[in-house]
């Protein structure tokens, strides 16, 4: 089982608001406008800490202060010298719920994340 998650983070579009955006299982989805939908690997290309705060300007890693644009993941602030690593992003639905689905972050056998690992 080479590490990896099983298949897509699915989740309701509704959960990811518009101006703003979500972090669930090692990947932030954001939708800077209503419909548009991107994600990226939530760990700071910095040191590798996860970001927490995404809102309409930026995405935000707490640990050294990186900040990250919500529509391309890149670098807009802080040590970090790469931007967020992008994901495949599908909107799917069946007319009444709609689901952002998002590739799973790649875990390798030591447990860390792939990318982004810079000391």
């Amino acid at each position: 089982a080479g590490g990896e998650a099983a298949g897509p983070i699915e989740l309701p579009t509704a959960d990811v608001p518009v101006g703003g955006g979500v972090v669930r299982e090692g990947v932030v989805v954001t939708q800077p406008r209503e419909g548009e939908f991107h994600a990226f690997d939530a760990l700071c290309p910095h040191q590798g800490c996860a970001v927490t705060r995404i809102d309409a300007e930026s995405i935000l890693c707490p640990c050294h202060g990186s900040t990250f644009d919500p529509s391309t993941g890149e670098r807009t602030g802080g040590p970090a010298e790469e931007g967020l690593a992008a994901k495949e992003v599908a909107v799917d639905g069946d007319g009444t719920r709609h689901l952002v689905q998002v590739e799973p972050a790649q875990v390798s056998a030591t447990g860390r994340r792939g990318g982004g690992w810079r000391w």
